[in-house]
This record gives C-alpha cells, sequence and structure tokens, in this order.
C-alpha cells in the first residue's frame, strides 16, 4: 500500500484506543492511509500503561550543516551571491560539500528566512517636507512653470555581464552600487530641461571616466565643485533660452533638489555672485514636481538593449538617448506642472503615483 503524509497524534491515539476492540489491522490501514507495520506501531503503544503518541526526539534526516556554516551562508547571500556561488565556495570555506538546493533551504528557512527578489530603495515621505509641499502647492501667486529650468543629476552603474549584453542600474548621488556585478562603468552627468528651448547637451561631473582612458570610473569625487563648474556650463545657454533684462521680465528660476553639493555655501555664494535665481521655497522630495525625473526614464528607455565593452562607447550611447528624447515630450511634461501642484494639493502633500503622473500628462 502506497503510505501517505505522517499520522497526526489524534490519529494515532484512535488507532491505539482500538486496540480492545480487536479491530482489523487491514480494515485500520485502508482508513487512515496507512501501513500495517504503521497500525502494528500504534495498537502495540495502546497496550501500554502510559502511552505516548507524540513523536520521539531525533527523528527525520540529520542536517550536514551546522548553524555556523548556515550563518556564513546567510551573509554571503546578502553580499550578492547566488546559490551556485555559496555551493561552490562552501567546501574551500568549510570542508563539507553544500548543494544548491541546500543553500535555497537555507535561506528561505529559519527563524528569519530571506527573500530572492529585486533590490529597491523605498523611501518615506517626511511628515515636515510633507507640510511643505502642501504650502508650495498652496502658495499664490506663483510664477509660471514657462520660466522655470528643470536641473537634475543622475548615476548610472553599467554592469558587464559577460556575454556580450549589459545591464544597468539608476542610483541616487552619493548612493553606492548595489552588488549587481563586478568592475561596473559609472557614469554622473547633469541635464537640464525648459518649456519650448532646445536642451543642451549632458554634462559629465566626477565619477565619470575621463574621455580617451580606459577608466570605468575616475578618482575623483563628486563635490560643490563639479556643481559650480556645470553652472559655468549651463548659465549661457539658459541666458539665451530667456534673457534677463530691463525689457524682459522673465527671469530663468532653476529647480533643484537639496543635494548637499546644491545647498553647501560656496554653492550659495557662487548662484548669489553670478545671478543664477533658485525657484524660492522648492521643497525637498519632491521628485513629482521635477518633470526631469520623467526625462531620465525616457533616457533609460532609449538605452534598452544598447551594447559596449568600453567607456567610450557607453559615453556616446547615453548622448545619443538623450539627444534621442524629443522637445514635443519635454513641453507636454512641463504643460502639466501646474495639474501636479493641484493634485498634490488634493492629495494633502502625498506623492503622486505613475498613474496620476501619466494622466496628468495626457
Amino acid at each position: 500500500m502506497k503510505c501517505g503524509k505522517r499520522r497526526s497524534v489524534l490519529q494515532r491515539q484512535e488507532i491505539g484506543l482500538s486496540v480492545h476492540k480487536r479491530p482489523c489491522k487491514a480494515s485500520l490501514a485502508r482508513r487512515y492511509k496507512c501501513t500495517r507495520s504503521v497500525v502494528d506501531r500504534w495498537l502495540e503503544e495502546g497496550l501500554k500503561k502510559d502511552p505516548d503518541y507524540s513523536d520521539k526526539r531525533g527523528r527525520g534526516r540529520k542536517t550536514k550543516y551546522s548553524s555556523e556554516q548556515a550563518s556564513c551562508i546567510r551573509r554571503w547571500a546578502k553580499r550578492g551571491l547566488s546559490t551556485i556561488s555559496i555551493a561552490s565556495k562552501t567546501p574551500h570555506r568549510h570542508h563539507a560539500h553544500v548543494s544548491k538546493s541546500t543553500a535555497h533551504r537555507i535561506l528561505i528557512g529559519g527563524k528569519h528566512p530571506l527573500e530572492y527578489c529585486v533590490v529597491r530603495r523605498s523611501a518615506t515621505l517626511r511628515a515636515k517636507n510633507k507640510h511643505a509641499r502642501v504650502q508650495f502647492c498652496q502658495d499664490k501667486p506663483r510664477p509660471h512653470a514657462s520660466t522655470w529650468v528643470f536641473v537634475d543629476a543622475k548615476g548610472l552603474y553599467v554592469y558587464n555581464y559577460g556575454k556580450g549584453g549589459c545591464g544597468w542600474k539608476w542610483q541616487d548621488i552619493d548612493a553606492k552600487a548595489e552588488p549587481q556585478g563586478t568592475n561596473p562603468w559609472v557614469f554622473r552627468f547633469y541635464g537640464a530641461v525648459a518649456l519650448g528651448h532646445n536642451k543642451p547637451s549632458l554634462f559629465f561631473v566626477p565619477p565619470s571616466p575621463q574621455p580617451g582612458t580606459n577608466q570605468r570610473r575616475s578618482n575623483e569625487k563628486f563635490d560643490s565643485k563639479c556643481f559650480q563648474d556645470f553652472l559655468k556650463w549651463l548659465q549661457p545657454e539658459v541666458q539665451s533660452w530667456l534673457p534677463s533684462g530691463p525689457q524682459n521680465k522673465k527671469h530663468p528660476k532653476l529647480v533643484l533638489d537639496h543635494a548637499n553639493q546644491h545647498t553647501s555655501t560656496s554653492s550659495q555664494a557662487y548662484m548669489k555672485l553670478h545671478g543664477v535665481e533658485l525657484l524660492e521655497g522648492y521643497p525637498a522630495q519632491c521628485w513629482d514636481i521635477n518633470i526631469i525625473e520623467n526625462i531620465w526614464a525616457a533616457l533609460d528607455q532609449n538605452l534598452k538593449g544598447k551594447k559596449g565593452n568600453s567607456g567610450k562607447v557607453w559615453r556616446r550611447h547615453i548622448i545619443k538617448a538623450w539627444e534621442g528624447i524629443s522637445q514635443h515630450f519635454i513641453e507636454r511634461r512641463v504643460k502639466s506642472v501646474n495639474k501636479r501642484l493641484a493634485k498634490i494639493g488634493e492629495k494633502e502633500g502625498a506623492w503622486l503615483s505613475n498613474a496620476d503622473l501619466k494622466a496628468l500628462s495626457s
């Protein structure tokens, strides 16, 4: 007879109590879907003065790994190693072979199981910033978005997986690359867009590799001086878009986030000295107002399927992807800014969802 699951304590007790009724062992085996030997085992237990129907200690297959080895496997997994890499690495460290399935079972088991999924950074909107967002969106009169110049910097990490294709992962400024590969190409660049004006090309800053070298990332750090160099490059371009003067009341205003490089004392002094105007009262954590975040998403789409084996090739791909973004796409997002502000006011400062942004931009 085919053996089923292990009998529960209640089922074992029922078999044991039926011993005084002289039952048919074959019928008991059919009823509880077990073998004759299992029935004999619990009938024999029922004849005892103090029968014990619980499991005995030490049952089951003994583990081939210790708690120290399991902890080590978990540490390797958190550092980004796959189960295949862990299985190949374990014999050299602990002199005990652990298969891929065993490593997987260790990771998903225990008191604190792990989950193999895409790593995402979740952010929480602070109550102080939420209140500031409501105030900014309800503040009137507000300068029209046609005078705003949307500016931002993004870091792009390009990983080579060894089969000719490359993957990429967007990172925030000052964030470390996540463990997706080894020795990635690292690019960081500024972009600027505005209503009715052609966007300038991208401005690369450290740690982007220097042109004409085999570097994957430069040794220089991204600091306030890099941001000031970008402003020096951008200011003539913006002045040609919106020339300021007594006859022209349209003064360009830069929309910037609150990164340390933007809010430092030296950067603030530079902007005051050179007449760079910022959008007053622009609060922190307002990625859904700065429409250049949508431009980064379009650039990411243009990079899909691109391949390269050098920093020079990837720089060319990035520039071409930026140039491939249409001005019509930019203007639709700029014209949706007032709708976004009204929607944020309705939601009491909460972030707009992707569905909201898509509906407002259509």
